[in-house]
């Protein structure tokens, strides 16, 4: 079974990872930081990329005009941004790799 890995267990473990160097509350402090930064440049309607990750980019869309069945009538929507992230290849490679890896210690 899988484990959702909160902002609280990423802080944790990037402190467990850097060996003391960083405290548990230093590494929240970078992550909220970090959403606050893509956060900040995605509605300014920047691409951020992040080289051997991945890329976070923003989705317009437009106000539309839709026909609601139920009721017959019309509703307009407004005009909204969502946030979509693509992986990226190199990433991907190395991801597939170490499963391969860890699949084949367990046979």
């Amino acid at each position: 079974m899988t484990e959702t890995i909160n902002k609280k267990k990423i802080a944790e473990l990037m402190s467990e990872t850097s060996e003391g160097e960083y405290f548990i509350y230093e590494c929240k402090d970078m992550l909220e930081l970090f959403c606050k930064v893509i956060h900040t440049e995605i509605l300014k309607g920047n691409k951020v990329e992040l080289t051997g990750l991945g890329c976070f980019v923003p989705k317009y869309s437009k106000a539309k005009r839709l026909f609601n069945m139920n009721n017959g009538e019309y509703i307009n929507t407004e005009p909204s941004v969502t946030l979509q992230f693509r992986t990226s290849t190199v990433f991907n490679a190395n991801l597939k790799k170490a499963f391969k890896e860890a699949n084949k210690e367990l046979k």
